[in-house]
């Protein structure tokens, strides 16, 4: 008797545990295939990404942005009636006052394009850049929209930075007081980065260890193996560009996948201990977990990004953006990432928040890396 129930409560707990691992598997849909790339965003042409545009605003979603009103009475929601994202286009109407805030890395060469289509005769607002320092907040280059702009008529507005006071988390906001107002694009640029070029040991801006690192004759630079590059130069609040092309087959499909990453406000000297944004394209197809948080334009262990790109024949462009605790990602002009970093501070970025200024460092993770890059370029405030 004793040990039928023994057998039978043994029975009960190995379904139990069977029920539970299906239930996780469900949930997590581990089913052996890589989520699908999402698609349908607004896009650029790759010589407007060239020249360093990024979209702010999608064409699909909110992602990136906050919503709410300038009094404190209501609640900051995306899921705002006011504001409809169709086709596009976001269009915001409304009677009380609504805004909508991003955040951005503002320097004296900093350029927002905007697209728009005033639909109301009544419409007031404007689109600002605002910077906070402290409790306080500075409006800098407001573009208001005017009666004079005609109705239903695409317009296309600008924001120029140029010696306002922008030090701080500064952001771009949208507010609408009254009327209805559609936003077609949002674009942002830091015109004039500085090329960080390898070109000999001595006057490169980087040093290799480990790797092998060549440049080619077509101006790009071909990493291989396991190792890193890492900047002379420390940074803190930056934007990071380039692209990359990932290595060629080599008939082994574990070692076909091409696994890198930019380190940034990296301990100096250190081995990858940094934020880490992912350049990892196309993880086994065997194993679906791998791209959860994995995919490029992720901070690893801290942000998954949005699956935008599966494909290894053809450049990538990626950009990483920090201004304090804010990091933001993108792929191939799209926005990947937004992260505020509010762990405990400590030097080490893998363990909490580092404050101070760090180095780059551009990583082979296997002996069988290889990845082309070119246009590494950076901007700061």
């Amino acid at each position: 008797m004793m040990y039928d129930l023994w057998k039978t409560g043994c029975c009960m707990v190995f379904a139990l545990f069977l029920l539970q691992g299906a239930l996780a598997a469900a949930e997590d849909k581990v089913d052996g295939t890589a989520p699908p790339v999402q698609s349908g965003f607004l896009t650029m042409t790759e010589e407007e990404i060239q020249d360093g545009w990024l979209q702010l605003f999608d064409g699909r979603t909110l992602f990136g942005w906050t919503a709410g009103s300038p009094e404190k009475t209501r609640d900051a929601k995306t899921e705002n009636p006011s504001i409809r994202v169709k086709n596009g286009q976001m269009t915001i109407a409304t009677r009380l006052p609504v805004r909508l805030r991003t955040p951005v890395l503002l320097s004296e060469k900093t350029e927002i394009v905007f697209q728009f289509r005033r639909l109301s005769s009544d419409l007031v607002g404007s689109v600002y850049l605002v910077t906070e320092d402290g409790n306080e907040e500075n409006r800098i280059g407001e573009f208001e929209f005017s009666a004079d702009i005609p109705l239903s008529m695409s317009e296309t507005g600008t924001i120029s930075v140029t010696d306002e006071p922008w030090q701080g988390q500064n952001y771009l906001e949208i507010e609408v007081k009254r009327g209805e107002l559609m936003i077609e694009s949002v674009r942002y640029r830091m015109t004039g980065p500085r090329k960080l070029d390898l070109t000999s040991d001595d006057q490169s801006d980087w040093r290799i260890v480990e790797l092998q690192a060549e440049n080619q004759a077509d101006g790009t630079l071909l990493l291989s193996g396991q190792g890193q590059l890492e900047s002379r130069e420390s940074f803190d609040n930056f934007l990071f560009q380039c692209d990359f092309l990932a290595g060629t087959e080599t008939g082994d499909s574990e070692k076909s996948v091409c696994n890198s990453g930019l380190f940034f406000r990296s301990v100096p000297g250190s081995k990858l201990d940094g934020y880490e944004c992912q350049i990892n394209n196309v993880p086994p197809e065997s194993d679906r977990t791998k791209f959860l948080g994995n995919d490029t334009g992720s901070i690893f262990r801290r942000a998954a990004a949005r699956r935008l790109t599966d494909r290894r024949d053809r450049w990538i462009s990626l950009a990483v953006m920090q201004n304090d605790k804010m990091i933001r990602t993108w792929v191939n002009g799209i926005p990947a990432v937004v992260w505020v970093d509010d762990r405990k501070p400590d030097a080490n970025p893998r363990r909490g928040f580092r404050a101070d200024a760090g180095t780059f460092q551009i990583q082979g993770h296997d002996p069988w890396t290889r990845i082309f890059f070119r246009n590494i370029r950076v901007s700061t405030p």
